[in-house]
């Protein structure tokens, strides 16, 4: 794998338990967690979600893993080591991270665009099914304003309200507010454990790609209408991520 780049930021330990929104009444169901594309969506020990992005790579949130002030701003620096694990059947070690970001220290409202990392796992765990792995996800160039992509997505994740569920997804969210920071407000039910979770909807070939990961929410819950565009959780657009991630990695989706 080529040696990647990035800028390390301080991202705080904050969790999307204390800001996630149920809007109404709560549209997340159990979904078959050994089925395509959910057997993508994994639980990280630091209580988020992920999705496989490549054979050996996993896309989450970078409040999920960053917790300390990485005073680092070579920009040739690869992998930084991280202690954390992947859960499942069959565990798996996370040998690294990488995100991108300012240095200095930020709260979590203001990470926007900078709130995703990679994982390395120790495993080819993506690899194709054939091949004894479970595949990996395209990640879409972006979901823009205006087009069929932003209705009628999924939230998927592994939220801490309703541990014994299991995965969860909220099939028919969508797009309810774009900001400047790249981020997207959003009508999908969510809880702590959701962040990192993907986004996902089928491209016009009719392959599943990720449109985006949950980072954030902004009350725990309402019973407004989903109508109401100043309410719902908080997603990162694809576009915050994929150029970044293609310089480095931009293999084919294997189901």
């Amino acid at each position: 794998m080529k040696k990647l780049r990035a800028l390390f930021c301080f991202l705080s330990a904050v969790s999307l338990t204390a800001n996630a929104v149920i809007i109404g009444v709560d549209d997340r169901h159990p979904v078959n967690s050994k089925e395509h594309p959910y057997n993508k969506v994994l639980r990280v020990s630091t209580g988020c979600s992920s999705v496989l992005v490549g054979e050996t790579l996993l896309l989450t949130a970078a409040h999920c893993v960053e917790e300390q002030v990485i005073d680092i701003v070579n920009t040739n620096v690869t992998f930084k080591p991280k202690s954390l694990h992947v859960t499942g059947e069959d565990q798996l070690v996370v040998l690294a991270y990488i995100t991108k970001g300012k240095v200095g220290t930020v709260r979590s409202e203001e990470f926007g665009g900078l709130d995703w990392a990679l994982l390395e796992l120790d495993r080819p765990l993506g690899r194709s099914p054939q091949a004894g792995g479970l595949g990996f996800l395209a990640i879409a160039d972006a979901l823009r304003i205006g087009t069929d992509d932003t209705k009628d997505f999924i939230s998927a994740g592994y939220p801490l309200d309703r541990p014994h569920d299991g995965l969860l997804a909220h099939v028919g969210c969508d797009a309810m507010l774009f900001y400047n920071d790249q981020t997207i407000r959003v009508n999908c039910d969510a809880w702590g454990g959701n962040s990192g979770g993907p986004i996902l909807k089928k491209s016009a070939k009719g392959e599943w790609q990720i449109l985006g990961i949950m980072i954030r929410g902004n009350r725990k819950h309402v019973p407004q209408e989903r109508a109401n565009p100043y309410i719902g959780n908080v997603m990162l657009n694809s576009s915050a991520f994929v150029g970044e991630f293609k310089k480095y990695f931009n293999p084919s989706p294997v189901k």
